[in-house]
């Protein structure tokens, strides 16, 4: 009972609004002032003005197109980026491979030299070289 009105009043005004329904008679605002007027009804402040309610769109449609700018590019360098992490893997694998056959290459070398060592006697029977022989002998 903050307004004075008692819950009987508030039913009996209740019933009469029924009753006369006021609200099918009503045309809204016949005049360009009053219509301008209403259309401010919502307006809480002035953010939501018109004029600011264009530019805000603006300036999201804006931003909507720099997002959209940026995930192409950001995808582009993605994808470049894993095509020069794929193009260094298989430089590094091909450089594995090159080591791997000069070392095998190496150890045969190496192997055939021991064995034409052996052969020659520059080595002893437990593969130490020897001193090498002069040819005065």
């Amino acid at each position: 009972m903050t307004n004075g009105w008692t819950a009987e009043r508030r039913a009996a005004q209740a019933e009469r609004a029924r009753t006369n329904r006021p609200f099918t008679k009503s045309t809204g605002p016949k005049s360009s002032d009053g219509k301008a007027k209403v259309a401010r009804n919502a307006l809480k402040t002035g953010l939501h003005a018109q004029p600011f309610r264009d530019e805000i769109r603006e300036i999201r449609a804006f931003l909507r197109f720099n997002r959209q700018t940026v995930a192409e590019y950001l995808g582009d360098e993605r994808r470049l980026a894993a095509r020069r992490r794929e193009e260094e893997r298989k430089s590094k694998n091909k450089l594995k491979a090159q080591a791997r056959e000069g070392h095998q290459a190496e150890h045969e070398h190496t192997a055939e030299q021991e064995l034409e060592n052996k052969l020659k006697g520059r080595h002893n029977l437990d593969g130490e070289p020897t001193a090498p022989r002069s040819n005065a002998e």
